[in-house]
């Protein structure tokens, strides 16, 4: 055993509580969190618990774990810390998360997590002064995560504005604002664009491939390997950028698919399931090719003719969201028939070049600085993950983790 860690149980150092019942109905707007097994619920004008404060998924999401700064409200559905007995309250966070709570599942139907099963766990704990030192290493890693998702959230919001004060001063002003919407026929008829050098074309003119992805019959469980070529699905599509967990082809399988290929710069939507997805595949990505599942498909657009970014606003934010969701089936799984079909013949107002040209000149070093954020805080959870197990262990010590983080912060 790691001299001054001792073998302990939870229950001996932390005491755990139900929350308490509360509706959305029943509360009254205020500034404190109600916080369930999914986390912040609702607001309340009350709270039950001054914090800072941790807690846990009891009910229905189990073994989540939420660190609350402030007061807030315990709901019926989680355990709440009522006494960290001297311990360190984010370290506490932290040793809850590494412990997998989803084993102590006592539920039938219901998932459901018994205080009475956790307090017994036995498990190595460290002396404070280590507690402190694991917690500020694993808070500064989630603050700089934090950070850049922020710095994204401002950069995607910023971009999202430019893009539609294009607009602007074409009608009045919430005509404009609400340009992705039925206003666009008068806005974008052939004589108003005439004489500033916009154009309406077909999505499929500024393109230079739009590809389905294969029949699902065309990849079997055996195509897949542990490391090879990312194959993007509804679930890597869920931000800005193409990220999240991929599962791999072999590279053979890829070249097989080639027609599906996805590269930097491409844009990438989906057109079965959760129609309206849209992302592009980042320039500093860590992989250099892709192929798109059965659900997706991707546009390659002629930068020549066309800025990426813009295209990719217009259907993000801009009038291409309404048109393909407008045009959705709703019949059995979410879909759009003859998905390219439709997507080539998308109505597309294009800026003359001189517009077209200062908007690129703006936004593209705003989306690299998103996709370096994306990219950095990928790298960052990472490591926050490989890190928490073995500090929680004793296995990796708190100097050797402060050297790893400080070759990536």
């Amino acid at each position: 055993m790691i001299v001054e860690w001792k073998t302990t149980r939870v229950g001996d150092q932390i005491n755990l509580q139900r929350g308490f019942d509360i509706t959305r109905d029943g509360a009254a707007c205020g500034p404190f969190p109600v916080i369930s097994s999914s986390g912040t619920s609702f607001y309340n004008d009350k709270a039950m618990v001054s914090g800072p404060g941790v807690v846990i998924g009891r009910k229905g999401t189990l073994g989540t774990v939420f660190y609350v700064e402030g007061d807030y409200w315990p709901h019926d559905t989680t355990l709440w810390v009522t006494d960290f007995c001297g311990n360190n309250p984010r370290f506490v966070y932290y040793f809850l998360k590494s412990l997998s709570l989803q084993d102590f599942d006592v539920g039938s139907a219901n998932p459901t997590l018994n205080r009475n099963h956790v307090h017994p766990i036995e498990v190595l704990w460290p002396p404070r002064e280590e507690q402190d030192g694991i917690s500020y290493i694993l808070s500064t890693i989630d603050g700089k995560i934090e950070s850049n998702c922020l710095v994204r959230r401002n950069l995607e919001s910023a971009m999202e504005q430019i893009f539609k004060s294009m607009f602007k001063g074409k009608e009045e002003k919430d005509e404009a604002l609400n340009w992705c919407g039925r206003s666009f026929a008068k806005y974008t008829s052939d004589q108003n664009r005439a004489s500033d050098g916009w154009s309406i074309v077909k999505f499929g003119q500024i393109t230079d491939r739009i590809s389905m992805g294969p029949f699902g019959s065309r990849i079997k469980a055996e195509n897949f390997v542990d490391a090879g070529v990312p194959v993007i699905r509804g679930s890597n599509l869920a931000g800005m950028f193409v990220d999240g967990k991929f599962a791999y082809l072999s590279n053979e399988k890829a070249d097989e698919l080639s027609a599906s290929r996805a590269e930097a710069g491409d844009i990438v939507f989906t057109h079965r399931g959760t129609v309206g997805q849209v992302s592009l595949v980042p320039d500093d990505g860590e992989h250099k090719r892709y192929v798109v599942s059965q659900s997706q498909m991707v546009a390659t657009v002629n930068e020549e003719m066309c800025s990426r970014y813009y295209a990719y606003l217009y259907f993000s934010v801009g009038r291409g969201r309404w048109e393909i969701e407008s045009n959705i089936n709703t019949t059995g799984v979410p879909a759009i028939s003859r998905p390219s079909t439709f997507l080539k013949n998308v109505t597309f107002p294009l800026p003359n070049r001189e517009l077209m040209s200062a908007f690129d000149g703006i936004v593209r070093p705003m989306f690299n600085l998103a996709s370096q954020c994306d990219k950095e805080s990928s790298i960052l959870l990472e490591l926050r993950d490989l890190l928490l197990p073995k500090l929680m262990s004793g296995e990796i010590r708190v100097k050797d983790a402060e050297r790893m983080v400080g070759d990536v912060i």
